[in-house]
């Protein structure tokens, strides 16, 4: 490799071609969304769902350590 391949000049038509795929998916993006606002909610609602969900666990988790240890020095720790 050399430093023409690491050199980033917008406008060589290589560079341009990207950015111009990079814009236009960018736009296509925007309109989905703009167009489409329940699925981007729902799909929030889901991803707090699901760490919900994790956090619920390892609450439960913990209270069956502590559940345990309570018993263990409710019986004088034997």
């Amino acid at each position: 490799m050399s430093q023409k391949d690491f050199d980033f000049d917008l406008e060589t038509p290589r560079h341009t071609a990207v950015w111009s795929s990079i814009k236009t998916g960018f736009n296509n993006t925007c309109t989905w969304v703009m167009e489409n606002p329940g699925e981007v909610i729902l799909f929030a609602v889901g991803i707090c769902l699901i760490d919900m969900e994790n956090s619920l666990d390892a609450i439960e988790e913990y209270e069956e350590i502590q559940t345990a240890i309570d018993l263990y020095e409710l019986n004088g720790g034997v």
